[in-house]
């Protein structure tokens, strides 16, 4: 009973790494609504590129943080660069195409895209 009170004591807070920092999905929101709130590209705005870009309808958008790998080494010297990439799936109603683009909010352009994927009729 004494060995599982240590283990339990021994584990980090919810939602903190080793280092006592918040961690987590919850934590990378607010770092990306900082970066938007400084003015990177808004969802809406990437998902308006996306759709441009494959002349589509945007059906989702999942918004991912980028550099936070390089977070602990930029928190040293101050160079902390980090962005928000947006992934949106977008359907294309005239070739029946399914299309993954990812979107740079820093930039506001199209990093790159996959190849199309052809639709399959609802059943």
């Amino acid at each position: 009973m004494l060995a599982a009170a240590a283990a339990i004591a021994c584990l980090p807070a919810l939602g903190q790494n080793q280092d006592g920092k918040r961690d987590g999905p919850l934590e990378q929101a607010r770092q990306i609504a900082v970066l938007v709130e400084a003015g990177q590209a808004r969802a809406s705005t990437a998902a308006q590129l996306a759709e441009a870009h494959t002349n589509g309808t945007a059906l989702s958008v999942i918004s991912k943080l980028a550099g936070a790998a390089d977070q602990q080494a930029g928190e040293k010297d101050g160079t902390i660069d980090q962005k928000v990439i947006y992934e949106i799936r977008c359907l294309d109603q005239s070739k029946k195409e399914l299309q993954t683009v990812l979107v740079d909010g820093r930039t506001r352009k199209v990093r790159e895209t996959d190849a199309p994927t052809k639709a399959k009729p609802a059943p």
